[in-house]
């Protein structure tokens, strides 16, 4: 059993494994990172550099003291369990003697020491895998929460760095690498050195001249150990790589699932997957081969070092060779001496799956740590605030604001961006592509700061406000509506958790929700993953009154209209057009629009170029300047005309 563990050791999900023959993926992960580990370094390249770590303290940085006497308890029943393992061999070879001497009552005495060091064994083996696993689980549970925690108060701008889509894989395989350094594996480290240095020091102690021979012995078997090593390995490698293209090719045709069935490529589909698991099996069956031969050598050896140990031992004992005591050696310590160090041998090898586990705790520690000690530049963790407060935004103003995005510095995104918004007002924003107008609502959320210039909320420079109570007072709604997988009440309410029903009734009202009437369970209706249950004009009007009923002062679309059709866009935008007219409060709303049809009514216009507002003011004054906005009018009057059949821009003033 202990050679079975030593050779083929199980290892954890998803953790890296070191071997006397290379490394070996096991788990979920990435094909590309389990590629890149087995890519061998040609003559000439630079080695991959070492992954940062972290000491081994630090992992318990969220440990409360709980834990760490909960983590202390596992490793003294570690090392209670791998001292019982070893002296069982001593108190065997004692019993072995008795019997051969007839002796009794001693033998009855050996057999009650075994009993006891099964209670002990017990008792110890239980101590170890819960107090560790009991610690390992607080601490994860600890470490989950502080991780998104610290990633949901990050700044926006940190998320332009980072692979948002990453990170749910990067929290499960980071915390459950740092788990196992700090639940079963180091109560298995623990475990094997305690056996190793007992194992040994009893070995010297009973014989010393066995005992060098068993450990000449040792080597030899560790070469059986590198072959089946160097063939798990293997399969490790070649399975990662051919089940990494089949699960991405089952992931490829659950995506597309559909176009699958419409054109009846389901057998064709189930024949590419079984093709590629075909090359998995031909590479499992390959190195399984090498696996029977380390095996068997091993074996062979290992009987062979018996045969060895117990020959050297009766002719030690045929030439008259005496203990310290001047006592007669007996077969009894033939045995204990071989099998102490054997045992201590063998623990030794067990070592490097733990230790690995415990250097690969460590590396996920540092990337985990990274992004729990990032300081988010705008403050807005709760507990945390800083900054003014504010009740409602009334005047909006940008000075001069310079501004380039964290992930493209080169580019200047708003360059010299002055305008002021008045309270009450029906703002648009108008431009092409790329000239600025997402980022003057992003810059108002206050996701980012100005790299020069000001922005002024009712005269304040925004950074000195509070975050929480700036975006309190802001609705927002974008062109893609983000709807939970849950109900529709939910989702509203999600804008404003203590929102009354009455406050529910009003934005239903007002965000025009009349087809939430016609459905069987109302506002309780699941609106599916994303939304998918509702058209797109229907989620647009759920995400408006998501926004409503926070009762905001400022509300911004970002176009909210766009990607919608002209039947919904026109549902969505009457809807729109009545916001601030049946509002108790002044409501000050700034859209960015892609139809310009639908922005003539607006108070002001702002019109963006190249990251600087070039004209402003109401539709028809800007239409008679006949400038930048007149001619980003006239592009798109075509299509306008062909759908509404008015006459040319020039005869109707568009």
């Amino acid at each position: 059993a202990i050679l079975a563990r030593a050779v083929l050791a199980q290892t954890p999900t998803g953790d890296k494994v070191a071997t006397r023959g290379g490394a070996c993926w096991t788990g979920t992960g990435s094909s590309s990172e389990a590629m890149g580990m087995f890519s061998k370094t040609k003559e000439g390249e630079e080695a991959p550099p070492k992954p940062k770590t972290v000491a081994y303290h630090k992992l318990f940085k969220y440990a409360s003291c709980q834990d760490i006497t909960f983590f202390l308890l596992g490793l003294f029943g570690a090392v209670v369990q791998g001292i019982s393992q070893v002296y069982m061999i001593v108190v065997f070879g004692d019993i072995m003697d008795e019997i051969f001497l007839s002796n009794d009552d001693e033998t009855l005495e050996m057999v009650r020491m075994f009993m006891y060091i099964g209670i002990v064994a017990f008792f110890s083996g239980w101590m170890q895998f819960t107090f560790t696993n009991l610690s390992m689980e607080a601490q994860k549970q600890k470490l989950r929460l502080a991780y998104l925690t610290a990633v949901v108060h990050q700044d926006v701008a940190w998320f332009d760095t980072h692979q948002a889509g990453s990170l749910p894989e990067s929290i499960s395989a980071n915390i459950e690498k740092i788990a196992l350094g700090l639940g079963d594996k180091v109560g298995n480290l623990v475990m094997d050195v305690s056996m190793l240095v007992t194992g040994l020091t009893l070995g010297l102690c009973y014989w010393w001249k066995m005992t060098l021979l068993v450990i000449a012995i040792v080597p030899l078997m560790a070469v059986g150990a590198g072959v089946m090593a160097q063939a798990m390995t293997d399969i490790q490698n070649e399975n990662q790589t051919w089940y990494g293209k089949a699960g991405a090719c089952c992931e490829e045709v659950m995506r597309a699932l559909r176009t699958v069935v419409a054109f009846r490529g389901e057998q064709l589909e189930c024949d590419r997957y079984d093709a590629l698991l075909a090359e998995a099996k031909k590479g499992g069956v390959r190195a399984q081969l090498k696996v029977g031969i380390g095996m068997g050598y091993t074996m062979a050896i290992m009987f062979g070092a018996y045969g060895l140990a117990f020959w050297f031992g009766a002719y030690l004992m045929k030439n008259g060779e005496t203990k310290a005591d001047g006592d007669m050696f007996m077969a009894g310590d033939v045995m204990k001496t071989f099998f102490c160090v054997l045992f201590g041998g063998f623990a030794l090898g067990m070592m490097g799956e733990p230790l690995q586990a415990v250097d690969s705790a460590r590396a996920a520690g540092a990337a985990l740590y990274e992004v729990l000690e990032s300081k988010p530049l705008i403050e807005a963790l709760a507990g945390q605030e800083y900054g003014e407060k504010i009740s409602d935004v009334k005047t909006i103003e940008f000075k001069d604001v310079m501004f380039t995005y964290p992930a493209r510095p080169e580019v200047q995104v708003l360059n010299g961006t002055t305008l002021r918004i008045d309270a009450g007002q029906k703002v648009a924003l108008v431009g092409e592509s790329g000239s600025g107008k997402s980022t003057i609502i992003s810059l108002i959320e206050r996701f980012y700061d100005p790299a020069a210039g000001m922005v002024l909320i009712n005269g304040i420079d925004i950074k000195t406000l509070s975050t929480t109570g700036l975006r309190a007072a802001i609705g927002y709604v974008g062109q893609e509506p983000v709807l939970f997988a849950t109900s529709i009440k939910t989702n509203i309410m999600y804008g404003n958790p203590k929102a009354t029903e009455q406050d529910l009734l009003e934005v239903k009202q007002r965000a025009q929700l009349d087809f939430i009437d016609a459905m069987e369970t109302g506002m309780e209706t699941f609106v599916g993953a994303g939304g998918n249950q509702f058209s797109g004009g229907q989620k647009q009007r759920i995400a408006l009154a998501r926004a409503l009923i926070k009762k905001p002062s400022l509300l911004l679309l970002d176009e909210a209209t766009s990607a919608l059709d002209n039947k919904s866009e026109k549902m969505v935008q009457e809807t729109l057009d009545k916001l601030g007219q049946d509002s108790h409060t002044s409501l000050t709303t700034i859209e960015i629009a892609h139809r310009l049809s639908t922005v003539r009514n607006r108070d002001v216009i702002f019109v963006m170029q190249k990251g600087v507002v070039v004209e402003s003011g109401p539709h028809k004054e800007l239409m008679e300047k006949k400038g930048t906005y007149y001619a980003l009018v006239a592009s798109q009057g075509a299509a306008e005309n062909e759908e509404t059949g008015s006459a040319a821009v020039d005869n109707t003033g568009v």
